[in-house]
């Protein structure tokens, strides 16, 4: 873990035109969003965010008001404040985007490129196809 990546709590920046934020959450562990263009697929009231195929870590966890995530809190990441999430035997069995490997911190570098990933999977579901 490096020391730098300790001291800021949020990141907010744009990339291809969309916006993009990493913040921490309550075990310190980074999650990325990515704002939603209006008329975008994703944003059908029909869809929930367990059905969006996704390479981001962990899968897509978060899906509301415009706006798509993921958390780097799962039973394979480490958390900076050392605080174990319950439940991660359970966790794994269910979420089939986790593989089995030892466990790291998920740094601010991950997390901005997987936040990056995020956002060329928004761009890419919204091209029409012919």
């Amino acid at each position: 873990m490096k020391e730098d990546d300790l001291d800021v709590d949020c990141l907010k920046w744009k990339y291809k035109n969309l916006e993009c934020k990493i913040t921490r959450n309550d075990y310190g562990c980074w999650c990325g969003y990515v704002t939603i263009p209006k008329g975008h697929p994703w944003l059908n009231d029909n869809i929930n965010y367990p059905d969006i195929d996704s390479n981001v870590h962990g899968g897509i966890t978060y899906l509301s008001n415009e706006i798509v995530g993921f958390d780097c809190s799962h039973c394979c990441d480490l958390s900076p404040k050392g605080i174990s999430k319950p439940f991660e035997e359970i966790e794994a069995m269910f979420n089939p985007h986790l593989k089995t490997e030892t466990p790291t911190y998920k740094n601010m570098d991950f997390a901005i490129k997987h936040t990056e990933i995020l956002a060329n999977e928004v761009i890419e579901s919204f091209v029409k196809k012919c």
